[in-house]
């Protein structure tokens, strides 16, 4: 995998008590800084990259961590280290077009 975003400021993991059990979870909840996440998904989508946007059934928890809603990216067994590398890509790719 060629792009780490654990580090960018622009990216907002959306965690909560509990949320990652042992490292490992099921899919990841997140929010770009310069954008909001329906218009990520949208982003997404043009790539080939499956993301769902919104409150996700916790609209509570959404605004107690100040959120409108996150993008999600959710993981299966079917998924691959490309698909993986493909949603990172397009989350670097979001960043560069409308951070600039």
């Amino acid at each position: 995998m060629g792009v780490d975003l654990s580090g960018d400021p622009a990216v907002r993991m959306a965690e909560s008590a509990g949320h990652l059990i042992d490292g490992e979870t099921g899919l990841v909840s997140f929010t770009l800084r310069s954008l909001v996440p329906a218009s990520l998904a949208t982003f997404a989508g043009k790539l080939g990259v499956a993301m769902r946007s919104g409150g996700h059934c916790a609209l509570p928890l959404h605004a107690s961590m100040g959120l409108i809603g996150t993008g999600r990216l959710s993981f299966g067994v079917y998924t691959t280290l490309d698909d993986i590398d493909a949603a990172l890509v397009t989350i670097e790719a979001c960043r560069y077009v409308y951070e600039m």
